[in-house]
């Protein structure tokens, strides 16, 4: 639950993976962004047949990850698909319906500006084919009153939940996913509500689902010191200036 970024799209060449990575690399490291490098996994392994991803994952502070992994091809494939069956994900890449997410929700307006105006930037400079589907409509309107309303609406029905929870959370059955849904479709007063699985850490073995309150701290946290470590750039080159890159109006 809150606004989330929804994108998906192809590379214009596969050889600019390594360059999309670096480049996210310098900006993650020169905004303190939590990231990590995927590469390619050599095993073979059926089961990740279709999600052999190379590429980075980076995340602005109390936001989730922003996935630019790619298949051999260069399309963007989030590591959070592979949460689904082998013929699931066989599937959604053949219809081409499954769209990577970023939910800004907990890090801010402010936030959300500086991911839609690097989204806009990395598909203009890199992508042959792209599209990006905003819960506020700030991607394709810019209208920041509209962002800060939608995401305050969302604050409200949270802490609602939040505080009906903490009243009546000992008489249901948690194990009960109608129950529980159904509850907080009477607390929100809508009639849907739809479930995603949005919590995940990376290790050597793929992306592994864990509980609500780890998933921001943990998530990426794996290979942070040897990022820290190799990914430092030489003390002899320039520094890149990047104020321009995420104020600049696209």
């Amino acid at each position: 639950m809150g606004v989330t970024l929804h994108y998906k799209g192809k590379l214009k060449s596969a050889t600019l993976i390594e360059d999309i990575v670096s480049e996210l690399t310098d900006i993650s490291e020169a905004r303190n962004w939590k990231y990590q490098i995927i590469k390619p996994d050599s095993k073979d392994d059926p089961e990740k047949e279709f999600l052999n991803l190379q590429g980075i994952m980076t995340a602005p502070e109390n936001c989730e990850p922003i996935s630019m992994t790619f298949l051999a091809d260069g399309r963007l494939v989030s590591p959070m698909l592979s949460v689904f069956s082998p013929d699931d994900i066989k599937q959604f890449l053949e219809e081409d319906d499954y769209y990577a997410f970023t939910k800004t929700q907990f890090a801010g307006v402010e936030t959300h500006i500086e991911i839609v105006k690097l989204l806009k930037y990395l598909s203009s400079k890199y992508f042959e084919v792209w599209d990006c589907k905003d819960d506020s409509e700030y991607y394709q309107t810019e209208d920041v009153t509209k962002l800060e309303e939608t995401m305050d609406t969302i604050d409200k029905a949270m802490t609602a939940l939040d505080d009906a929870f903490h009243e009546h959370g000992d008489t249901l059955d948690k194990g009960n996913p109608q129950e529980m849904m159904d509850f907080i479709s009477s607390v929100l007063g809508v009639d849907d509500i739809e479930v995603k699985i949005v919590n995940a850490s990376i290790d050597e073995d793929g992306i592994q689902i864990i509980d609500e309150d780890a998933a921001i701290e943990d998530l990426l946290n794996d290979d942070i010191e040897e990022n820290s470590d190799n990914g430092k750039r030489n003390e002899d080159e320039d520094d890149i200036d990047l104020s321009d890159l995420l104020d600049m109006d696209l």
